[in-house]
């Protein structure tokens, strides 16, 4: 079976290849990281933009936002996190790590 075969079949039976392009992108840019942060209802975070809480200082960047099951792709500095939002974040490991220490306060 070829490769894209399979990939078919993996498709037929319920799989996604979402899995299998990020361990791709991994294997080929080392270094990088990529996380869901959800914001929790007591986090410090909540109510204030992107900008407030210099997340930009991380070496981190957020390159998605999931409210309410919509997804906000790129948001903009002045963006408002909010509790129950999830934050997708691309950078190194340690960035994401004081980004998810900014955001919980």
């Amino acid at each position: 079976m070829t490769e894209q075969e399979a990939n078919q079949f993996g498709q037929f039976l319920g799989s996604s290849t979402v899995t299998q392009t990020f361990a791709n992108l991994a294997q080929s840019i080392a270094g990088l990281s990529i996380d869901w942060i959800p914001i929790r209802n007591d986090w410090e975070c909540a109510g204030h933009s992107i900008n407030e809480l210099g997340l930009h200082k991380t070496g981190v960047n957020i390159v998605a936002v999931i409210r309410n099951g919509q997804t906000i792709p790129a948001p903009p500095s002045n963006f408002q996190l909010w509790s129950g939002d999830t934050v997708v974040v691309i950078g190194p490991t340690e960035g994401i790590q004081s980004t998810y220490d900014v955001m919980h306060g």
